[in-house]
C-alpha cells in the first residue's frame, strides 16, 4: 500500500515506468497463470477536515 499526495502524482508514477521496472513486470506476469494474475485496486481517500466556505456577508438594513 502506498499514497500520493494527489491524482496527477497517481498517475504520474504509474505511466512513466523505466524498462527495468517493465522487465520486472513481465517477468512477474510470466509467473502467474493468466486467470491468476495480480489485481490492483485503487481507492481515492477524501481529506477528513470539512472546507468552509467564506461568510456570506449580512447587512442589517433600519
Amino acid at each position: 500500500m502506498f499514497r500520493t499526495p494527489t491524482w496527477t502524482n497517481f498517475h504520474r508514477l504509474h505511466h512513466r515506468l523505466t524498462a527495468a521496472d517493465k522487465r520486472l513486470n513481465d517477468e512477474l506476469k510470466a509467473l502467474s497463470a493468466a486467470s491468476d494474475l495480480p489485481r490492483t485496486t485503487i481507492l481515492v481517500e477524501r481529506p477528513t477536515a470539512v472546507r468552509k466556505s467564506p461568510p456570506v456577508p449580512y447587512v442589517l438594513q433600519k
